[in-house]
């Protein structure tokens, strides 16, 4: 079969939604299946700087990338084609029978094009209301001629509230790269690794703001920060900082316990690598990461945006002994083991493919 699949843009740093949408990709070419990846260069209602007008955006994917959008961190099968166009519609993609895109504002065009692209697909992979435009998300949900697949059951749940046709299909990461590879009782048991973002919609000032509370207070612990942009210029010389970290695996096994200070997550993609890495979860309590508190004991939660809260938790942890921890840590482990590539891809095909005789 062939398969489109459609981003809103391209990025040269780490994503989770872009890079859950390279995963299907790779995966069905790697199975046989014909694949391109598009990247847009213009997506509606995007908000881009005024400094970066159509133009400007159109003579970076010629000059720059020399209109060849390939990634510098994830490694692709050969056989995926990557692409950019200008926007999505029936003249900048290929016929297919799929085509699979994420982000709201892209459903219209979508389901506009013609039946010569195939099914069409919106993998929804968080309830995306960041930038407002709420009465145009809500819907993007009611297109008939789309087929629509949440991610998390908090996307099921936002969805459903405007209508029920959508499927389940949970996240998944890459057994092959996340895993334990440094026992747990070998790693320092006072030590914490933390997601570094300027998004604030990711909370990371209040993740900091409680490490240095707690710093006050008890100095018996390290705390490694990592993320895509350069070390903040107000971060204390003791928190360590390492910026594009090529191997998250090595990071997730060196800690005892991975925070997530996120206000709003569709799936949690670094909670559920560093669960698979058995690391003890600290994160808030939002519906993005039920399915990981609600799957296990070794995950501690609290509420987002309050700092004061997040320093109580760790406080806790800290108190636990070695042989609790690593209990948690096992339990960890074992709750994400039921998140499969293989189940993943096997069930998005027994939903897209017989979608025409139906």
């Amino acid at each position: 079969m062939k398969y489109n699949f459609i981003l809103p843009f391209y990025t040269k740093v780490p994503s989770g939604g872009t890079k859950i949408m390279y995963e299907y990709a790779n995966r069905l070419a790697i199975l046989g299946h014909e694949v391109t990846v598009y990247h847009c260069i213009e997506a509606p209602y995007f908000k881009y700087a005024k400094s970066r007008p159509f133009v400007l955006r159109k003579l970076i994917t010629l000059l720059i990338y020399k209109n060849k959008p390939s990634s510098p961190w994830f490694s692709f099968d050969e056989k995926v084609k990557l692409k950019f166009i200008n926007r999505l519609a029936d003249k900048y993609i290929g016929d297919s029978d799929v085509t699979v895109i994420t982000w709201w504002s892209l459903v219209k065009p979508l389901s506009l094009l013609s039946g010569s692209k195939g099914r069409k697909v919106n993998l929804i992979q968080g309830y995306e209301n960041w930038e407002g435009n709420d009465d145009l998300l809500h819907r993007s949900y009611s297109f008939e001629n789309i087929i629509k697949i949440g991610i998390s059951p908090y996307v099921i749940d936002s969805v459903k509230k405007f209508d029920e046709n959508i499927y389940y299909i949970p996240n998944a990461i890459d057994s092959k790269k996340y895993f334990i590879d440094i026992n747990f009782d070998q790693r320092n048991r006072f030590s914490f690794c933390m997601l570094y973002s300027e998004s604030i919609i990711k909370g990371s000032d209040f993740g900091i703001q409680a490490f240095l509370d707690l710093r006050s207070k008890n100095k018996d612990f390290t705390l490694t920060l990592f993320g895509t942009s350069q070390r903040p210029q107000s971060l204390p010389e003791w928190i360590e900082y390492i910026s594009n970290q090529s191997d998250l695996k090595d990071l997730y096994n060196r800690h005892t316990y991975f925070v997530s200070n996120s206000l709003e997550e569709g799936w949690g993609l670094p909670v559920h690598e560093a669960m698979a890495c058995g690391c003890i979860i600290i994160c808030t309590k939002i519906d993005g990461h039920r399915q990981f508190y609600e799957g296990s004991e070794g995950v501690f939660v609290y509420e987002k945006g309050n700092s004061e809260n997040l320093v109580k938790i760790l406080e806790s942890v800290l108190d636990k002994s070695s042989d609790q921890l690593s209990v948690l840590s096992n339990l960890n482990i074992n709750a994400v083991s039921q998140f499969e590539w293989d189940k993943v891809i096997n069930r998005f095909i027994e939903i897209v493919e017989p979608y025409d005789q139906k």
